[in-house]
């Protein structure tokens, strides 16, 4: 009776979390398609110079940044919710170092909300505990490195980082350090990519699709970990 309890406010708190989050999601989805509907008109005119339309994407200033840091930091605290396509489109709009310091910006702002949000509200149930991911990252003889390579993989669930972080008992201080190293890489590489796609620069391009696949053998690595753990 207890656990039934127990999972029912979870589930309870985690439709209002997600609805609010949605919510705001939609919100600042409205805001910024007001910011560059005008910008998208051009974009499929093709009697406007391409040096027009780029000119006009790159025009918008702080408080269209801090939107997009904003919405990235939302969706990231979202389970399941994909970043990629945002972090693309802050290179198109904002270049590569802009675009990656507000990629940056809002990964790191979401992820440690949502582990703030973990240590004061029940989000998931315990039996998440048992994911490979988090029993890979928590058996890790230094679980900090485990959570940097788990932000730095794209296809591990970043809400099951977050809860090993809660797990493991670290704070928001704690593991900030950790935080801003895992998603240095893919907002880095997702910003040059957007600019690659506007430039037309297919050796960026490129370099960006290396890059990726580097991070992607880091799951090699981690499951080839938690191989090793288990046989022991």
């Amino acid at each position: 009776m207890a656990l039934e309890k127990e999972l029912e406010k979870i589930k309870q708190n985690k439709v209002i979390a997600i609805g609010v989050g949605v919510a705001l999601l939609v919100l600042l989805l409205l805001l910024l398609y007001y910011a560059y509907h005008r910008d998208l008109q051009l974009w499929f005119n093709p009697e406007v110079s391409k040096e027009l339309v780029l000119k006009q994407i790159r025009s918008h200033g702080v408080a269209v940044a801090l939107l997009f840091v904003c919405l990235i930091g939302i969706m990231c605290a979202i389970p399941g919710v994909p970043t990629s396509v945002v972090c693309v489109f802050v290179g198109v709009c904002y270049g590569p170092v802009v675009g990656s310091l507000i990629n940056i910006g809002g990964n790191l702002m979401g992820n440690l909300v949502a582990i703030a949000l973990f240590r004061r509200i029940k989000l998931i149930d315990k039996r998440q505990g048992k994911n490979e991911w988090v029993k890979a990252i928590s058996r890790m003889k230094h679980p900090k490195v485990g959570l940097t390579l788990g932000y730095m993989i794209p296809v591990v669930p970043t809400f099951l980082v977050n809860y090993t972080a809660t797990l493991k008992g670290y704070t928001e201080r704690e593991v900030l350090l950790p935080v801003l190293l895992g998603v240095l890489p893919t907002s880095i590489f997702y910003a040059l990519g957007g600019d690659a796609l506007l430039s037309g620069n297919f050796r960026r391009l490129l370099l960006v699709a290396v890059g990726l696949g580097v991070i992607l053998l880091l799951v090699g690595l981690l499951k080839r970990h938690e191989k090793r753990e288990k046989a022991k």
